[in-house]
């Protein structure tokens, strides 16, 4: 090429630069500013409209009893109260569900994931993803597929420091390993609930208390209750990922059935944890159930282990390091959390089967 056709290059070259530059200026920058100002006045408006609905819900219910009162004490107009409580009722009814409404359009605007998120992204920060279905779903995605990937690696890691090396800086390593991956699922699954996923809340609060776990194990100083109580917390954290695993292969030809004839919502995940089981046919019940409340059964045991180290077999309660009662306090509020949540699931899924079946009768 000549220097007069590089020139030219050059010069059309600049000419699609400053055609982008606009395009993004116009399209990116404005409608992302228009945007903004938009989900800002919608935000003001939305809080606005739940202090008027919860007003309007207490002047009903002050109606409510008002009229309740006074067909009491009068035996005339039966027919007229019996209309004015159906009205009101239907009234009621209908404040509650525009809450609801208003409840999701707040998660879906200007939304910080929480004061947990808002600790590592700050206030300023909307974790909403915005865009078509696809981009929640891909991000879904991710999280699923983080979570699987880590928890099957964290197998080999278990049986390799349980019968292989034992050592506390592999076991520093470890625990670093471990509160990386509860602190990444806890802000994702912050992220995913606001954007409409299925996560409870206790599956969250469970992932924070994991992480305290995790950063007291770290900190606990190579004693000879530390050494006493490794192979426990190993034995146990190599049992709950292979159920895990378990669970989650489960879980996730469940959830596609389920998501193909509409009972499941599109950012609904695949679960692992034994908080969240979800029975559906007799291979569940019969299969997984009974591992779940096994690996629920020993971290019963891991918290009266380290209290009988720390306190009952001791010398002097008050020599133990802190960790040993932290962490036995810790696995006595999960044990507690994920029985008190599993069977709040299968009573609740017991009802569902027992409403169906007097419907068909």
């Amino acid at each position: 090429m000549d220097a007069h056709q590089i020139l030219e290059e050059f010069a059309d070259c600049m000419k699609d630069q400053e055609a982008i530059e606009s395009t993004f200026d116009k399209l990116v920058k404005e409608k992302r500013a228009d945007l903004y100002r938009s989900e800002t006045d919608l935000k003001k408006k939305t809080d606005k409209q739940k202090k008027r609905i919860k007003s309007c819900l207490a002047m009903l219910n002050a109606l409510e009893q008002s009229h309740a009162s006074s067909s009491s004490s009068s035996d005339n107009g039966a027919i007229d109260d019996h209309e004015n409580f159906r009205q009101l009722a239907e009234k009621k009814a209908q404040l509650k569900h525009s809450a609801k409404k208003l409840e999701m359009i707040g998660k879906q605007t200007l939304n910080t994931g929480g004061f947990f998120v808002e600790q590592f992204l700050g206030k300023e920060y909307s974790v909403v993803l915005v865009g078509d279905d696809s981009r929640k779903f891909n991000f879904k995605k991710e999280y699923e597929t983080f979570k699987y990937k880590c928890t099957v690696l964290n197998i080999p890691i278990t049986l390799l420091l349980a019968f292989f090396f034992h050592s506390r800086v592999l076991d520093t390593f470890y625990h670093l390993y471990l509160t990386y991956f509860y602190l990444t699922l806890a802000i994702r699954e912050n992220i995913l609930a606001v954007n409409g996923s299925n996560i409870k809340a206790w599956w969250i609060r469970h992932h924070y208390l994991s992480i305290v776990l995790v950063i007291t194990l770290l900190t606990w100083p190579e004693t000879v209750l530390y050494q006493a109580f490794r192979p426990y917390f190993l034995l146990y954290a190599l049992y709950a990922s292979i159920v895990q695993v378990l669970q989650y292969k489960y879980q996730k030809d469940r959830l596609y059935v389920r998501t193909a004839i509409g009972k499941s919502s599109m950012m609904d995940v695949a679960n692992s944890d034994s908080s969240q089981v979800v029975v559906e046919t007799s291979l569940a019940l019969f299969f997984l159930l009974p591992f779940i409340f096994l690996g629920q059964l020993f971290q019963f045991y891991n918290a009266y282990l380290l209290l009988d180290m720390g306190y009952f077999s001791a010398p002097n309660w008050r020599d133990v390091e802190w960790q040993v009662f932290a962490n036995a306090a810790l696995f006595l509020i999960l044990a507690a959390g994920n029985l008190v949540t599993t069977i709040e699931v299968l009573m609740k899924k017991w009802k569902r089967i027992k409403k169906k079946e007097l419907k068909q009768q």
